[in-house]
C-alpha cells in the first residue's frame, strides 16, 4: 500500500480499492474545505494550472511507483515509504508542493556533491571522529577498555545503507587516525557511533526501537530537550508575518515519509517551496549531541557532520529502501548548534567551495 487517508480507513489506496485512479483522488480532494487554509488554496490554484504534472506524482504514490522498481526489498521498504494523510486536501497539498519544490533537487544535488569533495568538511569530519576517540580515552580505565574492545567489531544501522567494505581493522583503531578523504565512510561511522553512545531509553523511560543491544558506551550522550526547539518569523502567502515555533515530536510527521501538513513547521516549508520528505531530522539532533559530547563547541565539527550527513542522504543512501531528509530538514536542526542556515535559503556553495571566500571567512558572507 502506497498511500493511506485516515478519514476513510476502509477505502485505502490499495490496488483493489475504490480509490485507484488519480481522478477519484482529485475529486475527493476538491471537497476539502479551503477556508482558513491558504496553503490549500495555493495548492488548488497550482493544481488547476499544472494538473498533468501533479497527477503524475499522485499516480506514482497511489500505485506504488518507485517502490515496485526496487528489487528484493520486500514489505519493509513499502511500509517505510507508505504515505499517510489526515484527509484528501493534505494529500493534494503534499503532491502539489512536491512538484513545486522539485527544481531545488538540482541545487541540493550540487551542494551534496560539493560537500563530499570539500577539504574543509573532510578535515572537520575526521577531526570529529578523532575527538570521539580522545573523549573515550579520557574515561575511566574500566569503561574505556570495554568501549575500545566493543568498537573493534561494532557496526550500526548505516552499515546496511552504505555498503562499505570493512577496513581490516575495527572502528576503535580507525578513529585514532581517520582518513579525511573518506567522507562517506566517515559520516556512516559517525552515525553508527551515535547509536553506540546514545541512551537506550527515551526521556519518558520507554526503550528505543531498532537500536543496538546494551553497549559499554550507552548513555554517554542524551537528547537534550532545549535543542528540539526553534523559532523564526516569515511572511506567509497572505502577506502576514507568522511566528513558527519548532518542536520535534510525534506530531510533526504522520509516518517516516509523510510530514504532517497541519503543523506550522510543515506549512512554513510548503509556503516557501522547500523540498521535504522525512521532515525534520531526529538523527541530525542526535549527531549534534555526539559532537557536543566529544568536541565541545567546535563549530568546524558541527558544520562538517551536518553537511556530510545531508550529503550522505542525498548521494549515498539507498533511497528506494528508506526515506531521506532534505537540506532544510537537516539544517533547521543543525542551526541550533551554531551551524549557519538562513531559513528557506540555499547557500551558493557548500563550505570550502565558495570561490570568493576562503574557508576561514565562509560565515562572514552571511553577516
Amino acid at each position: 500500500m502506497a498511500v493511506q487517508v485516515l478519514t476513510h480507513p476502509s477505502r485505502s489506496f490499495d490496488r483493489n480499492g475504490p480509490f485507484t485512479t488519480v481522478a477519484s483522488v482529485a475529486s475527493a480532494a476538491a471537497q476539502f474545505p479551503a477556508a482558513n487554509d491558504p496553503i490549500y488554496g495555493a495548492a488548488r490554484t497550482y493544481y488547476n494550472a499544472n494538473t498533468q504534472a501533479v497527477n503524475t506524482i499522485l499516480k506514482g504514490w497511489i500505485g506504488g511507483g518507485y517502490l515496485e522498481l526496487v528489487p528484493k526489498v520486500g514489505s519493509m521498504a513499502k511500509k517505510l515509504h507508505t504515505r499517510q494523510y489526515a484527509n484528501y486536501g493534505d494529500l493534494l497539498k503534499a503532491a502539489v508542493f512536491e512538484h513545486r519544490s522539485r527544481p531545488s533537487i538540482t541545487i541540493e544535488n550540487r551542494l551534496a556533491a560539493e560537500a563530499n569533495n570539500s577539504a574543509e568538511i573532510e578535515q572537520g569530519l575526521a577531526g570529529a571522529l578523532l575527538a570521539i576517540y580522545n573523549r573515550v580515552m579520557g574515561l575511566g580505565t574500566y569503561r574505556r577498555t570495554r568501549i575500545l574492545n566493543e568498537l573493534r567489531t561494532f557496526s550500526g544501522a548505516y552499515w546496511i545503507y552504505y555498503r562499505r567494505t570493512r577496513f581490516g581493522i575495527g572502528i576503535a583503531s580507525y578513529i585514532q587516525n581517520p582518513n579525511p578523504a573518506w567522507v562517506t565512510t566517515n559520516i556512516a561511522i559517525y552515525h553508527d557511533l551515535m547509536e553506540y553512545f546514545l541512551s537506550k531509553y527515551e526521556r519518558d523511560g520507554t526503550p528505543r526501537k531498532h537500536f543496538p543491544k546494551k553497549t559499554a558506551g550507552q548513555g554517554l550522550i542524551h537528547e537534550e530537550e532545549q535543542y528540539e526547539f526553534g523559532s523564526f518569523q516569515y511572511t506567509d502567502l497572505r502577506g502576514q508575518v507568522v511566528t513558527v515555533n519548532i518542536k520535534l515530536g510525534d506530531d510533526y510527521r504522520n509516518t517516516l515519509s509523510t510530514p504532517n501538513e497541519s503543523v506550522e513547521v510543515t506549512q512554513s516549508a510548503r509556503d516557501k517551496d522547500m523540498l521535504m520528505w522525512a521532515s525534520h531530522s531526529w538523527t541530525t539532533l542526535r549527531l549534534m549531541q555526539l559532537v557536543k559530547w566529544a568536541s565541545g563547541n567546535n563549530l568546524d565539527h558541527y558544520e562538517a557532520v551536518a553537511w556530510a550527513l545531508f550529503a550522505f542522504w542525498n548521494r549515498t543512501m539507498l533511497q528506494g529502501v528508506h526515506p531521506i531528509h532534505r537540506f532544510h530538514e537537516v539544517m533547521d536542526i543543525a542551526k541550533n548548534f551554531g551551524v549557519y542556515y538562513r531559513e528557506f535559503t540555499y547557500p551558493d556553495h557548500a563550505p570550502g567551495h565558495d570561490p570568493a571566500r576562503p574557508y576561514s571567512n565562509w560565515y562572514s558572507r552571511f553577516m
